[in-house]
Parts: C-alpha cells; sequence; structure tokens
C-alpha cells in the first residue's frame, strides 16, 4: 500500500514539497525493483492517504503527479491512488473503499447489501476494491479488544465497558464472530442483486491468539476463525435470518442459500438440505429436509424455509442454549455444513410470574397489550382509571400517549408507584425537564445512511441534542453485573441486535436523551453511543458528551419515573429478551 501510508490523512495541510519529493523517488523506486515480479497485480499509492480530505485539490494534485512517475515506471499494471478512499478526480485506475461494518459503521445484522452504498460500490466508471471489508482487531495475546483501540472508546458502541483493559474478552470475541459470520455469508448471497467478486476481510492475522508471541504450537484460533471458514466454505449453505434468540413454539419464516462457488467449477446437481436443531448436549431436537433441486457454478439461489421452533428442556426458566445446524448433500454425499447458536425459551418465562398488579396503559402498541395479558395484569384505560378512581400500581404511556399530561398520569398513580413512559422520542422530555443538560441543542434525528463526518477532527460534543431519533444496536445494560432487577434473566448483551419480525433490521433501540446523571435522583440504566470513526482533541471529554441514555430512571417524591426507548413494541413478540426486559420493567427494575 504504497510507502507513504497516511501521508495527506486528516484535514492537515501537505507536508513540505521535500517530503513529497522524496515520498516521489521512493515510489517510483519500489515500483522499478518489483515490476518484474509476476504476482503483483497493481500498484497502491497510498494507505488511507486522503481520509478526511478525499477532495483537497492540493491533495489530488500530489497524488496525480505520483501516479503519473508510476505509470512511467511499469505502464502495464493498473494503480490504485490510495485504499481507503474515493478517487474523485479519476487520477488513478481502482478505486478503493474501506468498510469496517460493525465497527466504526453499522453492522450486518441492520445492512443489507443489496445496493450500492460506501465499501460496496465507488463513483461511476471506475473498478472497486474493498481491501479491508474489516471486522474488530483483538489483542492477540488476551483476545479484548487490541490496545491502540481502547483509548479511542471504539468497542464501546459494541460492547460497552467489556472493551476496556483487562474485561472478560468474551463479549468481544462474540460481537467479532457474528459479525464476520454474517457479513461473510450475506456479501456473497445478496450478489445477486448487488454484484461483488469477493470479500477481504481483514485482519486475519488478530483471529488467532499468540499468533505474534509464541511458536506455532501455541496458536489457539478465536472463534472469528471458525465462523468465517463455515461463511466462506466453497460452497455455503446459509438460513437468511439474524434472528439468533428464539420462543418456543414460533414458526420462523426465513430462506435457505447456496452459494456454489465450488473449488473444482461444478455444477451441483440433485442438492438436498437438512435442517437439526441440536440441544445443548447435541441432541436433535428438530430433522426436517427441503429438496432444492440443482444450482449451477457460481450462481446463488434460494428456498423459503419455515421452521418451528422445538421446546428444549429447561426453557421455561431461562434461554436455554441450542444449534441450528445446516447439511448440504448431493445425492448422497454431503457437499457443506454450517451451523448457528441459538437460544430459545418459551412465553411463559418471558412473561410470567410475579405478584397481581394494576396497571393503567395508554397509547401502547397491540403486542405489548399482548405481554400485559399474558403476565396476567389488570389493565385499565387511562380514562377508565380517572372515572372510577382507580389507583395503579403502574402507569405505562406508549408511544401513542405523547398528549397526555404528566399530571393526569400521576393522578392515577399509587404513592410509590411507577410511570414508564415507552418510545416516545422527545416527547417524553415533559417528565423530565429539570434533568436535561443546559447546553443541549434542539432535537434531532439521524440515520445509519447519514454522512460519516467525524473522522480524525471532530474534537467536541458539546452541541449534542437533549433528545434524539437515532437507529441503535446496542444500548449498553448499566448495572448488569450488579444483577439490578430489570436485568433479571438477561446476558449482558442482551440489548443488542433484537429480532422484530418479517426480516426488518434488528435494530433494538430507535432515541435517545441526554440527561443530567450526576443528579443523585437519576439512576441511569440503558447507555448508548454511535459507532464512530477516529476523533481527536480530548476522547475521554468527547466520549463523555457523546453518551446518551436510552433507558433511565428518576426517583421523585411521588414515585419512580422510568424513560424506556428500547424498541418494546416492535419486539416483544418476537424476541424473549424484549419480553422479559418488559415484564422486569413492569414488576420491578429498580
Amino acid at each position: 500500500e504504497g510507502v507513504g501510508p497516511g501521508a495527506l490523512m486528516s484535514k492537515a495541510p501537505p507536508p513540505a514539497p521535500a517530503l513529497i519529493a522524496q515520498w516521489q523517488a521512493e515510489q517510483v523506486a519500489t515500483v522499478r525493483r518489483y515490476r518484474n515480479h509476476p504476482s503483483i497485480l497493481f500498484w497502491c499509492i497510498s494507505n488511507e492517504g486522503l481520509q478526511g480530505d478525499a477532495r483537497n485539490p492540493e491533495k489530488i494534485a500530489i497524488f496525480r503527479d505520483i501516479i503519473a512517475a508510476v505509470r512511467q515506471a511499469d505502464p502495464t499494471r493498473p494503480i490504485i491512488q490510495t485504499s481507503g478512499d474515493l478517487d474523485y478526480a479519476h487520477n488513478a485506475d481502482i478505486e478503493d473503499v474501506h468498510a469496517y461494518w460493525g465497527w466504526y459503521e453499522s453492522s450486518s445484522y441492520v445492512n443489507e447489501y443489496t445496493h450500492p452504498m460506501r465499501g460496496l460500490s465507488g463513483t461511476p466508471g471506475h473498478a472497486f476494491l474493498n481491501e479491508e471489508c474489516a471486522v474488530p482487531y483483538q489483542n492477540t495475546d488476551t483476545g479484548g479488544v487490541h490496545p491502540a483501540y481502547i483509548g479511542r472508546y471504539s468497542a464501546h458502541p459494541w460492547v460497552g465497558e467489556f472493551g476496556v483493559t483487562n474485561a472478560d474478552p468474551a463479549c468481544f470475541a462474540e460481537h467479532i464472530r457474528a459479525e464476520a459470520k454474517l457479513k461473510s455469508e450475506k456479501l456473497r448471497y445478496q450478489r445477486a442483486e448487488q454484484p461483488t467478486a469477493g470479500a477481504l476481510l481483514f485482519a486475519n492475522t488478530t483471529w488467532v491468539k499468540n499468533v505474534l508471541t509464541r511458536p506455532p504450537s501455541q496458536w489457539q484460533p478465536f472463534p472469528v476463525y471458525d465462523a468465517v471458514k463455515q461463511g466462506y466454505a466453497p460452497v455455503l449453505l446459509a438460513w437468511g435470518t439474524s434472528q439468533s434468540v428464539f420462543f418456543a413454539g414460533d414458526s420462523i419464516r426465513t430462506r435457505l442459500y447456496v452459494v456454489n462457488d465450488d473449488a473444482d467449477f461444478r455444477d451441483l446437481k440433485n442438492l438436498s438440505a437438512q435442517v437439526e436443531v441440536l440441544g445443548a448436549a447435541g441432541r436433535s431436537l428438530l430433522t426436517q429436509s427441503v429438496s432444492l433441486g440443482d444450482v449451477d457454478y457460481y450462481a446463488v439461489r434460494h428456498w423459503p424455509l419455515t421452521l418451528r421452533m422445538p421446546t428444549p428442556a429447561g426453557s421455561s426458566m431461562s434461554m436455554v442454549p441450542a444449534s441450528v445446524r445446516l447439511r448440504l448433500w448431493c445425492g448422497t454425499k454431503l457437499v457443506s455444513e454450517n451451523s448457528y447458536p441459538v437460544r430459545i425459551a418459551t412465553h411463559e418465562w418471558a412473561a410470567g410470574g410475579g405478584p397481581p398488579l394494576t396497571v393503567v396503559a395508554e397509547g401502547c402498541d397491540p403486542a405489548i397489550m399482548t405481554q400485559l395479558k399474558l403476565m396476567g395484569l389488570q389493565r385499565f384505560s387511562l380514562s377508565a382509571a380517572t372515572a372510577g378512581a382507580i389507583k395503579a400500581d403502574v402507569v405505562l404511556l406508549g408511544p401513542q400517549a405523547t398528549a397526555i399530561n404528566p399530571v393526569a398520569a400521576r393522578a392515577v398513580l399509587k404513592p410509590g408507584g411507577r410511570l414508564i413512559v415507552l418510545e416516545q422520542g422527545f416527547h417524553a422530555e415533559r417528565f423530565f425537564p429539570d434533568l436535561i443538560p443546559t447546553n443541549s441543542a434542539a432535537p434531532a434525528q439521524t440515520s445509519p445512511d447519514a454522512p460519516l463526518n467525524d473522522f480524525m477532527y471532530e474534537k467536541s460534543a458539546s452541541s449534542q441534542p437533549a433528545s434524539a431519533r437515532v437507529d441503535e444496536e446496542f444500548v449498553e445494560m448499566l448495572g448488569w453485573a450488579q444483577k439490578r432487577p430489570i436485568f433479571a434473566g438477561l446476558a449482558a448483551m442482551d440489548w443488542k441486535w433484537w429480532a422484530q419480525g418479517a426480516g426488518r433490521p434488528a435494530y433494538v433501540g430507535s432515541a435517545t436523551h441526554r440527561v443530567d446523571v450526576r443528579n443523585p435522583a437519576v439512576i441511569p440504566l440503558g447507555r448508548f453511543l454511535q459507532p464512530h470513526f477516529y476523533w481527536s482533541g480530548n476522547l475521554e471529554k468527547v466520549y463523555a458528551a457523546k453518551l446518551s441514555y436510552p433507558v433511565f430512571a428518576v426517583r421523585r417524591a411521588w414515585g419512580d419515573l422510568l424513560v424506556c426507548e428500547l424498541d418494546l413494541s416492535e419486539s416483544v413478540a418476537h424476541d424473549p429478551r424484549a419480553a422479559r426486559t418488559l415484564k422486569n420493567m413492569m414488576r420491578q427494575p429498580l
């Protein structure tokens, strides 16, 4: 990637002309030295040399001169201007844009690689390459976050405080495994809609423990290693859902995909698939077969799959680990095999149990009302409670109750009761105006497809809005290790990648708030940090300024206020983790 990697990166001005001349001389010398090697496919002038400043005409002119000199030294090979950045001036022959989905950017759990997008396509008329279709880097000695990224808070958007030094690396390792596997599979089976010639995952050096410090006999693959081997099997059999936690007895409707990249270029005939759900001990809980037919070489085909999840022993008491195993047969010969770790729980576990409660529910989605019924709660509307002088243990105001006055809501609440404001976004601010930081900006809305504008040069976030509409893939569970009741029955990463049904993106939340968590009355329960590129300035202060809270409680004289922006309405019917979260909120979250 050139002899001057990162030479013109960021908004900083170019180096002195003498250094540019030396860079060009060394680049040309390197080309002359190696140009007769047949293994070289193309030349690259720099790595990420225009990050944050890709349209700067002065820097583009510098690259143009170096590219001209390289062409003169070797006119036979194509050239990349700088890997990682678009070539807006079309100085070179190939564009290379790096994409760190599931690290600096949104993950494969919400991305669909079916259309042109950053990292999957370049400017019109250019050949395109993504040399760093990357997953996060593990520390090869510990399996945790690579030390270079801890101080940059790169892992916090995905694993929270499990992304720091000396934290248990298991959560980070699982994030990498899950993202790498889904990314590998999606990029392959979605190429029928957005053509690609492959994907170069990066960096496989970090997929093996001890690879840099000990002899090969002591190397140990991290979970991502086997996940990518499955995702990159020459003939891929995959299912098309990102869901990994299921209700027992639910019918899962998805697709089976076959991608035929057979190593011997063969068309495959008379294919069939076997789908099994295996219990924790490997015992088969369900088996079904699907006749597939033929798949030509390099073709991608898919078939509908409906799978009724079995009820493993113990799933009425917890989320039970299991696995889904896929096997592809060509006649009687096993061609490919794939597997997915899953967890299964019953509706009774997610909703049942607990003392009777009187609930006033207003403006809630039908899925929420169904869950309240499964919980056996006595339910009233606000008008019925007001007319009947009914006092509730819990008042639940859903997303359609944004016009309800706080005083009217508290009027039907028992002393010491709980008022839950669910999925109301900036409308929820009327319940805590005294807790909004004084330097907050107006409400904002962001999108996972919004331009990335904080790479390398954003120094502060002092004007962050008090409330923001933002799609969240992960919300950090604050107090999980201390066993707060709101997290009962849940694992540390269970506010992440919730199923929302009908193949929708696996978001877990849809809004967030900045509140004064230094106030002793405030109990932060869920913390959010947007995935980001690099920051500059005082990174600790930038991190603190960018934090927000989709879930928090406030101790008031009249009782407890609980604000929750998790996507419970969309997920409780599909994901046991969401249903259990609602149960815990209703019963005793604090």
